[in-house]
């Protein structure tokens, strides 16, 4: 058997360190195959070696001749992910575009991009780049599955569930969770359409298929929160946890269980936990504020509050936490300037306008206060 063909055997085998030494030989005998390359760029992929992989994919296109199964589409996209994974998005995303400007027709380079996009909060880039891709292959699983991913980043709930329920209808190809990652997106849209029963079924489902999906555990306990089953939404973001000791968003939601469960200690030390991971979650640092005034450490809340507004510097939450910081403070005039940026961003916030009312109270401005008073009343439905 000759290298090349060797190589060829041994990568369907997923081999790719002995495949990568026979395609090397190969090419010692054949120098102006493209395809012989190609096929070492994808198997230094494989290996996780992308700069590597980038030499070897640009020798392919360089050449340009025996493609043999092959086409410099492939080596285009490979070279996309091999940079993509570098950190070279930009580069990555033109790399996605010459391979489609050359074969427009690979979904599979359409989901790879979209991939990229969505890595970067692309999302209405993403789901175009997913459209293209079923519109060429309608039962892609994955591209399906990342569809619906990302139609539940932006809300569109109902569409995810459909995209979700047509990849598990689908050519089942997958990436690393397998038909586990349909399920826990399909959990997230039915939670946040309300079907919390559901969602569990689905969450379940998922974590059945992957147990060490750390991912799926963490939403398995948002529907179990919402059913008032505490303790084992607890246990779920426990095992995320233990999975993933890092995951900032299981130890946020871990926070807000154990707020629910009145283990307002523990709640903290799981805020802090969260946010040494993430600091720069803007509205972890409101919550975390908000729970600091309840166990009434105002100079720690207010410092929290600044670091929230420091990120997002109209976050509501975070005004809100820091107006009641100051009001607890009795410092009313730094209150009256929080809330009177509230209402001006959002003027049917009634919390903002009674507060507002209560510290031109304490300060004598009684006409201020009755006009304040009168738009929560108005906002609360509460007759005079």
């Amino acid at each position: 058997m000759t290298n090349d063909k060797r190589g060829l055997a041994l990568n369907g085998l997923k081999d790719d360190e002995a495949a990568l030494i026979s395609f090397q030989r190969a090419s010692l005998v054949k120098p102006e195959s493209s395809a012989l390359f190609a096929y070492q760029c994808e198997a230094l992929l494989n290996l996780n070696r992308p700069l590597e992989a980038i030499a070897q994919c640009d020798q392919a296109i360089a050449l340009n001749e025996n493609w043999s199964n092959l086409d410099p589409s492939q080596a285009l996209a490979n070279r996309g992910l091999a940079l993509e994974r570098l950190g070279g998005n930009e580069s990555a995303i033109a790399a996605y575009d010459r391979s489609l400007e050359t074969l427009p027709q690979n979904a599979q380079v359409w989901t790879q991009q979209g991939l990229l996009f969505a890595a970067q909060e692309n999302y209405i880039e993403a789901l175009n780049s997913y459209t293209q891709a079923l519109n060429i292959q309608p039962d892609y699983s994955l591209a399906l599955v990342k569809q619906c991913e990302t139609l539940n980043k932006l809300e569109r709930y109902d569409a995810a569930l459909a995209a979700c329920q047509s990849a598990l209808q689908g050519d089942r190809t997958w990436d690393r969770w397998g038909i586990a990652e349909a399920w826990n997106q399909i959990a997230i849209a039915q939670t946040n359409l309300g079907q919390r029963e559901e969602a569990l079924v689905a969450a379940n489902r998922a974590v059945g298929f992957q147990p060490t999906y750390a991912e799926a555990w963490n939403n398995r306990g948002v529907p179990l929160w919402y059913l008032e089953r505490y303790e084992d939404s607890l246990a779920s973001y426990n095992r995320a946890l233990e999975i993933q000791p890092n995951y900032a968003q299981a130890w946020l939601n871990k926070a807000k269980v154990l707020q629910s469960l009145e283990r307002y200690g523990q709640a903290r030390l799981a805020y802090e936990e969260a946010l040494q991971i993430d600091p720069e979650n803007a509205t972890a640092w409101a919550n975390y504020s908000h729970l600091l005034i309840y166990l009434d450490d105002l100079d720690t809340a207010l410092t929290a509050s600044q670091q929230a507004l420091d990120l997002d510097p109209e976050l509501i939450s975070a005004l809100l936490a820091r107006g009641k910081a100051l009001i607890t403070l009795q410092q009313y005039r730094d209150a009256i300037a929080i809330y009177q940026l509230i209402t001006n961003l959002d003027p049917e916030n009634a919390t903002a306008w009674g507060q507002l009312a209560l510290a031109f109270t304490q300060l004598g401005r009684s006409e201020e206060a009755q006009i304040a008073l009168g738009r929560y009343q108005l906002l609360q439905g509460v007759e005079d």
